[in-house]
């Protein structure tokens, strides 16, 4: 990946005001705006409209959660391994096989070395692979655990795990629906481990996810995810981000890959993941820097255990 430009701060700080300001005005009060010429009016003064609001936000989370569904079914479709290791010279069937899941094995590798310097007494019976894709991490797992589960959303990158990991009967995949875990039992699972899948879910959907996480770990296990933080406003493609989200984007991804080539980039802030596994009564064990998700987003790994 090329570095991206940096980004004057006077710019920086414009954006900063511009998204802040957009995010306090609903859809209403942007057309009102724009018809009238005037400033919105303060937003508590749609308080009687809470009920129809909070119909709306359950249609619009439902909606989000099928669109980032049919993205991946396509992905899954076009081009199974560059959608899961995006590298801009292994699109349109351009991965070998063997180099592909060397990667995952190599991964792995590192992961468990850095897991067993944090004092986890590890037990390798039962390995969860979240956003499994075609197995890539799976099967690197399988091959130190008991029993691996490799869950997605997608049928189609399932599909193609199931034919490419034949060989590895120690290996189930399933699918879920994107934000629950159902069939894995509480307290289950000895390791879990998500890299650069959290990332292309929205953040309630992220938040539910990592809960589901905390529910199937067994005390004394470990939970290893990877997660962007914020946008890094240094550059240019995490500003064009930062102001005009997903949606935006999304025309543009379409003109520049194709339909079938969409990936959604969101962000889950670091101090509300820390919120959310106190919440959940978990431990971190480490926090690192870990820009897997690219040079436009500030992204961290958490090493986490519950007691």
């Amino acid at each position: 990946m090329q570095a991206s430009s940096p980004v004057p701060i006077t710019i920086i700080n414009w954006l900063v005001h511009q998204k802040k300001y957009s995010e306090a005005m609903s859809v209403t009060q942007i057309a009102e705006s724009a018809t009238t010429g005037k400033r919105p009016t303060d937003g508590r003064s749609c308080n009687r409209a809470s009920t129809s609001q909070t119909e709306r936000n359950h249609s619009e989370i439902e909606m989000m959660k099928n669109r980032i569904q049919q993205q991946w079914e396509a992905l899954g479709t076009d081009d199974p391994y560059w959608a899961v290791l995006s590298d801009p010279g292994k699109q349109h069937g351009g991965w070998d096989k063997k180099e592909f899941f060397q990667t995952g094995a190599n991964e792995i590798e590192d992961i468990l070395t850095k897991a067993s310097s944090l004092g986890v007494d590890l037990q390798f019976g039962l390995a969860l692979d979240y956003g499994c894709g075609v197995g890539r991490l799976s099967r690197a797992l399988s091959t130190r655990f008991q029993r691996v589960l490799g869950i997605d959303i997608s049928d189609a990158m399932l599909t193609e795990a199931r034919s490419a990991n034949a060989g590895f009967d120690n290996i189930q995949f399933l699918r879920n629906n994107g934000t629950d875990l159902p069939g894995v039992v509480d307290k289950s699972v000895d390791f879990i481990y998500s890299n650069i899948v959290l990332q292309h879910s929205p953040r309630k959907t992220q938040q539910s996810l990592i809960k589901e996480f905390c529910r199937v770990l067994r005390p004394g296990g470990i939970l290893i995810f990877q997660t962007p933080a914020r946008q890094n406003l240094m550059t240019i493609k995490g500003a064009l981000h930062f102001l005009l989200g997903n949606r935006v984007l999304n025309i543009g991804r379409t003109m520049k890959y194709g339909k079938a080539r969409v990936m959604e980039m969101h962000t889950f802030a670091k101090n509300d993941v820390l919120d959310t596994l106190r919440k959940e009564e978990m431990s971190p064990l480490k926090i690192d820097r870990y820009d897997t998700a690219g040079k436009a987003f500030i992204s961290y790994i958490y090493f986490v255990t519950k007691h």
